[in-house]
């Protein structure tokens, strides 16, 4: 069996997706990795047994006519090789990855890793990327998810039907690759990342306030 594996970076499918594709690879079925272009991640992909392809994403774009060409050029890659199943991750990937596949009759399952900005406002752009999840699902069987939160935002915006959800225990962490090290005397945590006021920001802020007041 080929399966394709899509994601927006290359070092997010081999960090998070190696074991996967090792899992796959050992049982003899040939692994396809198509992701943006990455030659230190996408070499290790290639070391590992994987056919990696490169594919432009705008993962942050807005631009409509370059999104057609991601959805068209995932298109060509499956006409060429023919895979008997793909998972997509991320937006993008998920979005115009599935409407590929599903043109071309090929079973498919999006991961949706997380929400992201399109579920934390009300514009235009959140109604348009919203109905393109809705029109990209429609034919999965399934739509996996990391948390029931993510899954009911799903269902509630009538994007999927609650019978497509499935959610995944947990994605788990190869402690081999991210290893256990001695806990500091001192611990700190720093954060530098563009702050949105949403459903998660709640949650952010909690916990810093939890392990402030654990720590002293």
């Amino acid at each position: 069996m080929k399966i394709l594996f899509s994601g927006n970076t290359a070092w997010s499918m081999y960090n998070f997706r190696r074991l996967v594709f090792e899992h796959f690879l050992k049982q003899g079925h040939e692994v396809v990795v198509v992701s943006p272009f990455d030659e230190t991640y996408q070499q290790q992909l290639k070391a590992l047994g994987c056919k990696v392809l490169p594919i432009d994403i705008e993962a942050k774009g807005n631009n409509p006519l370059k999104d057609l060409c991601t959805c068209y050029h995932y298109r060509q890659i499956m006409i060429k090789e023919k895979p008997d199943y793909c998972f997509f991750y991320t937006i993008k990937p998920n979005i115009y990855g599935s409407m590929a596949a599903a043109s071309l009759g090929i079973s498919y399952t999006p991961v949706t890793t997380g929400l992201g900005y399109t579920f934390l406002v009300d514009n235009l752009i959140s109604k348009i990327a919203k109905r393109l999840y809705k029109f990209a699902f429609r034919n999965s069987p399934s739509v996996w998810f990391l948390n029931k939160d993510d899954a009911e935002s799903f269902v509630s915006g009538r994007i999927i039907q609650p019978a497509q959800v499935h959610i995944l225990p947990g994605e788990g962490i190869d402690l081999s690759h991210f290893a256990v090290v001695e806990e500091p005397e001192e611990i700190s945590f720093s954060s530098c990342c563009p702050y949105v006021v949403g459903q998660r920001s709640g949650g952010v802020c909690g916990c810093g306030k939890t392990a402030e007041t654990k720590i002293l």
